[in-house]
C-alpha cells in the first residue's frame, strides 16, 4: 500500500502522490468560469464568488455564465444528418440531410463555415450555415483520406486540421483545402479526436491504442510531441473518444467509449 508525505494526497493510479488542494478556487468544477478568493469570509459563506469573462453574464445560481446577448447553440451530427439545438429553449432543427455517415465535425465562427467528415466518401465537407440550413456545401478535401475521425478548426491561423485513423497521422491545411500536408506521421495505433488551442498553439489528439490509451499533445507546428495522460491509469479505462478543451479554465474534457 502506498502513502504520502504530509500535504500530498495519493493519486487516482494508487501510485503517484500530489500535492493536496488547499485553495477552494483549485477545486474542480467549483465556478463556471472564473473564481476568486474572498479576503474575508463574505456573505456566501463560502470563502471564494464565482464571475465571468468579458461577454458573458452570472446567473442567478451563481456558478453558470451566459452570453450577454448572442443565443447559443450546439451542432452535431448523426452520422447521417446534421443538427442544432437551441440551448435557451431546447428547440431543434435540422441543418442537412442525406449524408452517408458524418463523424467529426468543427466551424468557424467568424464566417460562417461548418466543417464535416464523411468515412464513407472519405472527404471533408464544408458549408455555410444560414438560419436552419446549409449553403455553398462541396468538399475541400476529397483524395488521399481513409477514415478521418478527428477534425478541427484553427480560427486564427485560418487552418484545418484533421486525423487519420487509417494512416496514423495528422494533417494540415488552409480553410479551403490549399496547402495540405502531413504534420505527424508513426507512432500511433488508433488516433481518433483532436482538438486546438490556437491561442497558445498547443494540439491534442487522442488515441485508442489498446497498449497504451492516451491523449497526446504537441504544437501546432507538430512540434515538441509527448503524451500527457495515460488512460490505463483509470480503472475501466481504454478508448478515449470525444476530446474538448475548456479555454477558461486550460483544461481537457474527453469521453472514453
Amino acid at each position: 500500500m502506498c502513502v504520502c508525505e504530509p500535504g500530498q494526497i495519493l493519486s487516482s493510479d494508487n501510485k503517484t502522490c500530489k500535492a493536496l488542494v488547499t485553495s477552494k478556487c483549485a477545486q474542480w468544477g467549483v465556478c463556471g468560469q472564473l473564481c476568486t478568493e474572498d479576503q474575508e469570509q463574505g456573505r456566501s459563506g463560502k470563502g471564494y464568488h464565482c464571475h465571468c469573462s468579458p461577454g458573458f453574464i452570472l446567473e442567478k445560481d451563481d456558478y453558470t455564465c451566459k452570453p450577454e446577448k448572442e443565443t447559443v447553440y450546439i451542432i452535431f451530427s448523426n452520422r447521417h444528418e446534421m443538427r442544432r439545438v437551441d440551448l435557451d429553449n431546447f428547440n431543434d432543427a435540422s441543418l442537412v440531410s442525406g449524408l452517408r455517415n458524418t463523424i467529426a465535425l468543427d466551424f468557424y465562427y467568424a464566417e460562417g463555415w461548418i466543417f464535416w467528415t464523411d468515412v464513407i466518401d472519405d472527404k471533408i465537407f464544408r458549408g455555410k450555415i444560414l438560419s436552419n440550413s446549409f449553403t455553398q456545401i462541396k468538399p475541400i478535401i476529397d483524395v488521399g483520406l481513409a477514415t478521418t475521425e478527428g477534425l478541427a478548426v484553427d480560427w486564427i491561423g485560418k487552418n484545418i486540421y484533421w486525423v487519420e485513423s487509417n494512416l496514423d497521422q495528422v494533417e494540415v491545411a488552409k480553410l479551403d483545402g490549399s496547402n495540405r500536408t502531413t504534420l505527424i506521421a508513426g507512432n500511433m495505433i488508433s488516433p481518433r479526436a483532436i482538438v486546438l488551442d490556437p491561442r497558445v498553439g498547443s494540439l491534442f489528439w487522442t488515441d485508442w491504442d489498446a497498449k497504451f490509451p492516451r491523449i497526446e499533445t504537441c504544437s501546432m507546428a507538430g512540434e515538441n510531441r509527448r503524451t500527457i495522460f495515460n488512460i490505463s491509469g483509470i480503472t475501466g479505462g481504454g478508448w478515449p473518444n470525444g476530446l474538448a478543451i475548456d479555454y477558461d479554465f486550460k483544461r481537457l474534457y474527453w469521453i472514453d467509449a
